[in-house]
């Protein structure tokens, strides 16, 4: 167990972008780059104006010319999500998007969740890893739903939101020891660690799939799932808007 989690540890350290992510440098897809800092997001012409930190220059990228790395670092960014769309319609796929995240999560949470149970209890039972992921998550989701109602309700701050969440962590490790029969501090530890061994999972599968699949194929699945549907890329010239890329074909 100790090689296995020294093994992911290695790979997590693959994963995380190295010194250029840090120094500012934006990655193309014919191998160049852009230097400088994202300081505003076109959403109708799909481009990102960088700011050189010395000279204070302001140059223009279309997000279609980054590479697969740099427009998943900028999917991120406040930059994206806060964009004023001027009116555009939403992309094609977009109201699909929640359905791609809870997939995503159940693929890597339930697997974190039961190497977690196995690592610190020795329970190796799947049942108990979906068991624990599926019901903590549900009552977290459901304690979250109702303080967010609560907060609407009295009108409250982010204080009833941060005092939900810490209850919400809280009580959800009851849960926890209860399935795998443990402590209440195991259960806590056991929660928390899950999340981690998620995140490795994932980590792994991000290292893995580019080799296998091949850059090309890995960088059309994003651009038709994640990137279009956002509004991230991929424009209609005529009329303006995001529209969904065309799959190609298979000549």
């Amino acid at each position: 167990m100790r090689s296995l989690s020294g093994t992911v540890l290695f790979l997590c350290l693959l994963w995380v972008p190295g010194t250029a992510a840090l120094a500012e440098s934006w990655s193309l897809k014919n191998g160049g780059a852009r230097e400088g800092e994202a300081v505003a997001f076109d959403y109708g012409s799909k481009e990102l104006k960088l700011s050189d930190p010395v000279t204070g220059k302001v140059t223009t990228v279309s997000t279609r010319e980054l590479s697969l790395r740099s427009r998943q670092r900028l999917l991120l960014s406040p930059l994206i999500h806060g964009a004023d769309r001027g009116g555009h319609p939403e992309p094609e796929g977009r109201d699909k998007l929640p359905l791609y995240l809870l997939a995503v999560l159940a693929t890597f949470i339930i697997p974190g969740f039961w190497l977690s149970g196995w690592f610190l209890t020795g329970k190796a039972n799947p049942l108990f890893g979906f068991m624990g992921a599926v019901g903590s998550w549900v009552i977290l989701g459901i304690l979250f739903t109702f303080y967010s109602a609560l907060r609407v309700r009295i009108d409250g701050g982010a204080g009833v939101i941060i005092f939900g969440t810490l209850v919400s962590f809280v009580a959800t490790p009851i849960f926890v020891s209860a399935v795998y029969s443990c402590t209440y501090l195991k259960g806590i530890l056991l929660f928390a660690f899950h999340l981690v061994a998620a995140f490795c999972l994932f980590a792994i599968t991000m290292v893995l799939v580019e080799p296998i699949a091949g850059i090309e194929q890995v960088d059309a699945w994003w651009s038709e799932f994640i990137f279009d549907p956002i509004g991230l890329t991929s424009i209609n010239p005529e009329e303006g808007w995001p529209q969904k890329t065309p799959a190609p074909s298979a000549t």
